[in-house]
């Protein structure tokens, strides 16, 4: 850890904490994933104040270098894996990819009435019954998405596996596979469960993906709702268009 902090220099204290911090995480001293010191560790150790340390941590938040944690501390961000939303590829498969392990924990598994708007995404009548499998997925150990799944009543097999990898894995062994979906991407901002679950504040701004995926013969498989994490999670959207004079 570098120690040169100058009290006298042009260069306000926090810019300096700044560019010691950085250049301790591109050197690897501190790794993606890993706590750095506290904030009243790093007051101590640089002999400086907190609210120096503070913007110091608010600037490299800003820069995506660290991120904070509630109740956890901050820090250093992984290196961010962009995936083009007009691509369709599983999460699990998105992360081998890049090789990180993907895991998920199951919230909730159960069985309820259809309602209008979830019939209507389904394709089935208001009333019948369906699956709600509600889990949070995890790129090595970073929750970057809550990931809610409806299925129609013949999906009611999906109760007997094991539900913490890939669905449409178990989907593949009863010779059932996707093959398009169609998304709507928005904003929202997480509810107090939704935050205790991400790990992050109450009311923080995520990105919303709603998807419908389809058979080969255009039958409904299931709709997803996804609470993501673009931080820890990023996505981008490439359209190809031409202009004209």
């Amino acid at each position: 850890m570098n120690s040169v902090v100058t009290p006298n220099s042009k260069t306000p204290l926090y810019k300096q904490l700044v560019s010691i911090l950085r250049e301790d995480i591109r050197n690897g001293i501190y790794t993606a994933g890993e706590k750095i010191p506290s904030e009243i560790e790093l007051c101590e150790f640089y002999k400086v104040s907190r609210i120096t340390v503070r913007n110091a941590i608010t600037e490299l938040v800003e820069e995506e270098l660290l991120f904070k944690v509630q109740g956890k501390g901050t820090f250093v961000s992984e290196q961010k894996y962009i995936r083009p939303l007009n691509e369709s590829l599983n999460f699990t498969n998105q992360c081998h990819q890049i090789g990180r392990k993907s895991s998920a924990k199951v919230i909730c598994v159960e069985q309820l009435p259809a309602s209008e708007q979830l019939a209507e995404k389904l394709g089935i009548e208001p009333g019948e019954l369906i699956w709600k499998i509600m889990r949070v997925r995890y790129a090595d150990d970073l929750a970057v998405m809550i990931e809610t799944n409806y299925f129609s009543g013949q999906y009611g097999f999906l109760k007997e596996h094991d539900l913490t990898g890939s669905l449409y894995e178990i989907l593949g062994k009863h010779h059932i596979y996707p093959d398009s979906a169609t998304k709507s991407i928005g904003i929202c901002y997480t509810t107090r469960e939704e935050a205790l679950l991400l790990s992050v504040p109450p009311y923080s701004a995520m990105l919303l993906i709603n998807e419908q995926v389809f058979d080969s013969g255009q039958k409904i498989i299931h709709y997803c709702k996804q609470v993501l994490c673009s931080e820890r999670w990023p996505y981008q959207l490439t359209v190809h268009s031409s202009f004209h004079n």
